[in-house]
């Protein structure tokens, strides 16, 4: 004959149950997270998307590319449109994951737009236009467009990770000479104007510190210094 159950025994068989509904639960709320991210990466959702390959990655995977609004470059008749990309649909990721691959200099009704690149093989880090006097007084004249930029790299470092080195470049207003003017750097950490003839831009290469002097007339280096090399020891 067998023996009726015990506290014990019917305690842990709740226990159990309940454990398994939490799973469940969690499970489904899970695949309810996954399918949202899906559909809000679809081309469908973001109108004027649209999905292609993406041949700068082994596999060809496919990815979103968009327009993002345009914005305004002072005291000239030009915008710019910066091509994003995106994760294709049905591809996880932790947010957006945007990235710019590009820009578009669009100006007067009779004057061609212009792409940054020839290609959309870059990431674009940082894009700033520089005027004389304070950063942030936006009603200043653009003397050029500082980028940051570095090739990309499919699945490097993770979503939105910057690039081990990157490249700093500059450019007219409307988009024309641009200049690759500092390679292989490790982190900038200023740039500004200086008498409106030259930038100024202090970085790291390496483990050294480093100050550059570029012409805005030609965007030649005219002068770069090393500043001080990371201790070695403390």
């Amino acid at each position: 004959m067998t023996a009726p159950p015990s506290k014990l025994d019917r305690f842990f068989v709740i226990v159990t149950r309940t454990i398994s509904l939490l799973l469940l639960l969690a499970l489904l709320a899970g695949v309810v997270a996954f399918a949202y991210m899906w559909w809000s990466s679809s081309p469908k959702a973001r109108p004027g998307a649209v999905k292609v390959e993406d041949k700068t990655a082994q596999s060809g995977k496919a990815v979103v590319l968009s327009f993002s609004k345009p914005i305004k470059v002072n005291n000239t008749d030009t915008e710019i449109l910066q091509l994003t990309m995106d994760n294709a649909a049905g591809e996880f990721s932790y947010g957006r994951a945007s990235k710019t691959r590009n820009i578009l200099f669009v100006s007067g009704a009779d004057k061609p737009a212009r792409w940054l690149f020839a290609d959309h093989r870059n990431v674009l880090w940082e894009i700033r236009q520089l005027h004389e006097g304070a950063e942030l007084q936006d009603d200043m004249p653009t003397l050029a467009l500082y980028v940051e930029f570095a090739a990309y790299e499919p699945g490097g470092g993770g979503n939105n990770a910057a690039p081990e080195t990157l490249d700093v470049g500059l450019t007219r207003p409307d988009g024309s000479g641009f200049t690759k003017v500092l390679k292989g750097v490790t982190k900038v950490f200023s740039h500004q104007i200086v008498d409106g003839r030259r930038i100024r831009v202090l970085f790291q290469r390496d483990t050294s510190v480093w100050q550059a002097n570029i012409s805005l007339d030609d965007f030649t280096v005219t002068g770069e210094r090393e500043i001080a090399k990371l201790p070695t020891a403390i």
